[in-house]
Order: C-alpha cells, then sequence, then structure tokens
C-alpha cells in the first residue's frame, strides 16, 4: 500500500510540488496570523478590559477584507491570482514589522491598534480570496480538490491549536512584541513560496469593468439556488457564532475567572484549535464530497448548542472540552460549505464567487463581533452569547431540510 493510499485524500493532494509549496507557505503565514491575533487580543484586554474594544479591533481588521474581497477576485482574474497575493502578503507583513516596533516601545494607546489592524484587513481582503481561489490550478486531479480544500480550510481554522503554545513562548522567552515580527516574516515567506510555484495563469480579457465583474458573480449566486442556500446559512454563522473566537479573552475572566493571566485565555484558544485540527484531518484523509451535506448540517446544531452551554457554565475545565466542539464543530461546517460551493460553481466565475464568499466570510465575523461586544457591554456576556446561539439554532431550523435537498447535487458537481 502506498504512502499516499494510507493517507487517503491528503497523500493525493500532496503528491503534487505547487500543493505542497502552497501549503508550507500558506500555514506558516497562517501561524504567524494566529500568534500575532493572540498578542492584539491580550493586549487589547489588559490595557482596556473591555469587551466592545475588542469586538472593535476585531472589526477594523476585517471590515477592509469584506468589502475589498469582491473587488480583488475581480482583479485577481485580470492580472494574475499570485501577483495580487504576493503584493498584498508583502505589505501585511510590513505593516506587522511596524506594528512590532511600536509595541516594541511601548504602545499602550489602544486607538493606534485600530489602525495597525485596518491596514492588515485591507492587505488580507487582497490575500485572501486570492489564496484561495488559487487552490483548483494547484492539484494534479479535480477528484482530488475535497481533499485540497479540507487541508487549506483546516490549516487555517487550527491555527488556534499551535498558535498559542507558540505565543506563550513568545511572552516566555521574549517580548509579547515579537509576536507582530514573527507575523511579518512568515507573511514574507508565504510570498516567496507563491513566487517558485510553477504556474501559467490565465488571465481574463473583459471589455467591462472591475464593477461589471463583481456584479457578474453576485448574480450567479442568487441564480443557483444549492449555492445559495449554503452562502445563507454560512453567513448566520459568521455573524452568530465565528465571533466567539475574537472573545475569548473574555470568556476566560467572566464566565471561568481565569483573567489573570493569558494562560486561561490560551488554553481556550488552544482547545478550540485542537478540535479544528481533528476535524480538519479527518475529512481531508476522507477526501470525498459525498454526504457533506449531512455534515454541515450537523455540524452547524452542534456548534450552536456548544456555544450555549459554554456561556452557562463556570467549570473551567467543562468550558475548555466545549470549546474543542466548538472548534471541530465550526471546522465541519467550513470545509463543508466551501466544498460544496468549489466543486458546484463554474469555473468561469470561481474567483469571483469565492471572493464574495470570503468577503462573507471576513466581514461578517467582524460585525459580529462589534454587535455582540456591544450587547456585552450592556447586557453581560452569557445573555450576549446565550441569544446568538438561540438566533443560530432558529437558522437553522429554518435552512436544514432546504440544504439536505440540494446538498446531493453540489456534492456530484451540479449547482
Amino acid at each position: 500500500m502506498t504512502s499516499g493510499n494510507r493517507l487517503g485524500g491528503i497523500g493525493r493532494a500532496f503528491a503534487s510540488r505547487n500543493f505542497r509549496l502552497y501549503w508550507t507557505g500558506n500555514v506558516a503565514s497562517l501561524l504567524g496570523f494566529w500568534v500575532q491575533l493572540v498578542a492584539v487580543g491580550w493586549l487589547v484586554w489588559s490595557i482596556t478590559e473591555s469587551e466592545f474594544w475588542l469586538g472593535l479591533i476585531a472589526f477594523a481588521a476585517r471590515i477592509p477584507g469584506a468589502l475589498l474581497a469582491p473587488v480583488a477576485g475581480a482583479v485577481g482574474d485580470r492580472f494574475g491570482l499570485r501577483r495580487t497575493a504576493v503584493i498584498a502578503l508583502v505589505i501585511g507583513g510590513t505593516n506587522s514589522i511596524v506594528w512590532f516596533i511600536a509595541v516594541l516601545n511601548g504602545l499602550e494607546d489602544v486607538r493606534w491598534f485600530l489602525v495597525f489592524a485596518f491596514i492588515q484587513g485591507v492587505a488580507v481582503g487582497f490575500d485572501l480570496p486570492s489564496r484561495q481561489a488559487m487552490v483548483p490550478s494547484l492539484i494534479n486531479s479535480r477528484e482530488d480538490l475535497s481533499s485540497a480544500i479540507a487541508i487549506n480550510t483546516a490549516s487555517f481554522h487550527s491555527g488556534p491549536f499551535i498558535a498559542p503554545i507558540l505565543f506563550a513562548l513568545v511572552v516566555q522567552f521574549l517580548d509579547i512584541s515579537a509576536a507582530f515580527l514573527l507575523n511579518g516574516l512568515c507573511f514574507y515567506f508565504f510570498a516567496f513560496m507563491l513566487g517558485r510555484l510553477d504556474l501559467r495563469e490565465k488571465r481574463a480579457v473583459r471589455r467591462g469593468g472591475i464593477f461589471s465583474d463583481i456584479l457578474e458573480g453576485a448574480r450567479y449566486i442568487g441564480s443557483q439556488r444549492g449555492i445559495l442556500i449554503v452562502v445563507l446559512v454560512m453567513a448566520s454563522v459568521h455573524l452568530l457564532a465565528r465571533p466567539y473566537i475574537d472573545l475569548l479573552p473574555a470568556f476566560a475572566e467572566v464566565f471561568y475567572g481565569k483573567g489573570d493571566d493569558p494562560t486561561g485565555y490560551t488554553i481556550l484558544q488552544w482547545t478550540s484549535g485542537a478540535g479544528s485540527l481533528l476535524a480538519g484531518l479527518y475529512l481531508a484523509i476522507r477526501g470525498r464530497n459525498s454526504g457533506m451535506g449531512r455534515y454541515m448540517v450537523w455540524g452547524l446544531l452542534s456548534a450552536y448548542g456548544v456555544l450555549m452551554v459554554s456561556a452557562l457554565t463556570t467549570n473551567f475545565a467543562a468550558g475548555a472540552v466545549l470549546l474543542l466542539g466548538a472548534g471541530l464543530s465550526m471546522t465541519v461546517v467550513a470545509v463543508g460549505s466551501q466544498s460544496l460551493v468549489q466543486s458546484a460553481v463554474d469555473v468561469q466565475v470561481r474567483g469571483r464567487v469565492i471572493s464574495l464568499t470570503t468577503g462573507m466570510a471576513v466581514g461578517l465575523p467582524a460585525l459580529g463581533s462589534l454587535l455582540l461586544g456591544s450587547v456585552a457591554e450592556w447586557a453581560g456576556l452569557q445573555p450576549a452569547i446565550v441569544g446568538a446561539a438561540l438566533v443560530g439554532l432558529a437558522c437553522w431550523l429554518l435552512a436544514r431540510r432546504a440544504l439536505l435537498r440540494e446538498a446531493p447535487d453540489m456534492e456530484a458537481g451540479r449547482a
């Protein structure tokens, strides 16, 4: 039995040199990104002790990506996905280096964090859609697409599994400012690895402008019932469930009484990431689209359920286990949605559709973090999380039958 067979879909995806190079750079950049995210969360909470500021910083980091992602898809189709990603990565890396210098010199004005977070969001707004839309061109066979998507998605969502450990080492042996330096260097490394890919990109030649390209992608989503249902379901997840990651510093103190040092916070990040890693590895080895609709439906139910219970317990160990379940469930939903959409979408509009869904994935959690942080400031963190979970469960009840009905066609590559 070959190594590729033993590893299932993972072995088939990594048989491609281009995918191996891409994955190596992607993982490095994601680890740097997550380490910086943990550092930002801890610094903002230490300076302000405010759920509102946690949500506002997350909003500033993501809303540019939400607004610019559709433009990035159209720009990538016209001028090259790799070129777009490389330029964005260099800008993002440089911003992190400047942020490192500022924190190293004792920056404690949280308003400057808004500026740096916003610039980072602009870079990510062009980088993330371009790197995701590149994935189908990196593999040897279309049959390996679902495995490549699972590996790529799991790599992002499993960042919290390793990043808290790296963050703890950075704080212990260096300085918290080094987290920003690490992120900048990792972004530069990914840009270098993208330059080594053996790609022959075909740039689109279009008569209309960028705006008309964006509208074409939006109209396509609206005309495909299956894709539209998945997009709407994911909108609720991004708005109501995903923001819990940005609020974990508050979880650690308000729910579990672990706000005195970074240990409790990093453990919660770690367990959430561990769940993501487990789910991603399983789905990548599984390596097929059949049944992804059912996985997505039950993953949605689990995600909302465990988040609700995590807000109702004061036991730290129980909370950590529940957040492991949250990470696992969210990754099942993320991989399922990306696999269904990427399998069913017309290749002619792939870049624009993926950029639109990426913009939603970036922007709605930012809006959700801001809203939940505001509600938590007013009514308390527990009512905010429980209320969001209840609304999410109502959305699940409305959408589950339609999703199960449309999923088989999408799994077979038909929108």
